[in-house]
């Protein structure tokens, strides 16, 4: 009916939600992302622009099977059903300034958290404890993948269960390499590579790259040549290689445009979905969470403190 619609002249715009739904006989098209037209032109010169190009092999990505880890990920050496992070009544202050204040709070298998609220509300401080970098982890009720804080386990025990990625990262990140080695670091923790990268390892990082849509030109191009999202999201796969049990992702949005804004968003939504790691997903504002949210913890002031409100969000 469309096709007969324009063979008689008529003039339409149509709003759509898929790139494989734009008729062939449209002529021009935009993007809108964020309430913001972010893109616009001829159909054919759009879809060949990288990032909505990107977006577009976004879209084709259903039942994905992501790479496997190049050895045993950690998560499997933890019981079923065990909660990954339990904190009960959680207190850190700062010259008796409260931080947090009586936060509990409970992170099951399965369930995708997005952390939300302002700047000063806390949520780093939350974070910090998670990670194993907080020094009053140890005088709190924390138990983090099966290991009570102060058991006797190390900070690597911790470690080797997380991915982590932050728009700090992002800055810190400033050795001169390609995309493929930003990937391939991702298997050594490293920023940069200074070590001998296996052929499995090479493959598995091509495999990433391929479900990412970067051919091999931009794959082997100078990674800071990429827009701001696709680097992000290059780090994101970084810390996703080895399969994490938790990927905490502290502001990934930060600093983006609508268009790589979504680009980031939708490629999160894909990688967790198809995958077994356990999203954290830190923002400032509930609207930025990916698709796969299945949990919101939301820091809500309340005179000079904040309250904790969390629960199952209805998606």
């Amino acid at each position: 009916r469309l096709t007969a619609l324009n063979q008689a002249g008529m003039t339409l715009a149509l709003v759509l939600n898929r790139f494989d739904e734009i008729p062939d006989f449209v002529q021009f098209a935009g993007v809108l992302a964020d309430c913001t037209l972010a893109e616009t032109g001829t159909t054919t010169e759009l879809l060949q622009r990288a990032l909505v190009a990107q977006l577009a092999h976004s879209e084709r990505l259903t039942d994905v099977q992501l790479p496997e880890p190049d050895e045993p990920s950690a998560r499997h050496a933890l019981p079923d059903g065990e909660p990954r992070i339990v904190l009960n009544d959680g207190v850190v202050s700062y010259n008796d300034r409260p931080i947090l204040h009586h936060l509990s709070w409970r992170v099951n298998p399965g369930e995708h958290w997005q952390i939300v609220g302002p700047n000063g509300a806390g949520k780093s401080t939350l974070l910090s404890l998670i990670t194993g970098d907080h020094p009053q982890g140890y005088s709190n009720d924390l138990t983090l993948f099966g290991r009570r804080r102060g058991s006797g386990e190390t900070i690597w025990d911790i470690k080797k269960h997380i991915g982590y990625v932050s728009s700090s990262l992002h800055l810190d990140y400033r050795v001169s390499t390609t995309v493929r080695n930003v990937i391939l670091s991702g298997y050594f923790d490293s920023i940069g590579i200074y070590q001998a990268v296996s052929d499995r390892q090479r493959k598995l990082a091509q495999q990433w790259l391929d479900i990412l849509g970067i051919d091999k030109r931009t794959a082997d191009a100078p990674f800071h040549s990429l827009s701001w999202g696709q680097q992000r999201l290059a780090l994101i796969v970084r810390a996703l290689v080895k399969h994490p049990t938790v990927l905490i992702l502290d502001e990934p949005l930060q600093g983006l445009d609508p268009l790589n804004r979504q680009l980031v968003r939708r490629f999160v939504d894909v990688l967790i979905r198809q995958g077994e790691t356990q999203l954290l997903f830190v923002s400032h504002h509930a609207e930025d969470a990916p698709a796969c949210i299945t949990h919101r913890l939301e820091f809500v002031p309340e005179g000079e403190r904040y309250k904790y409100v969390s629960g199952r969000c209805n998606n």
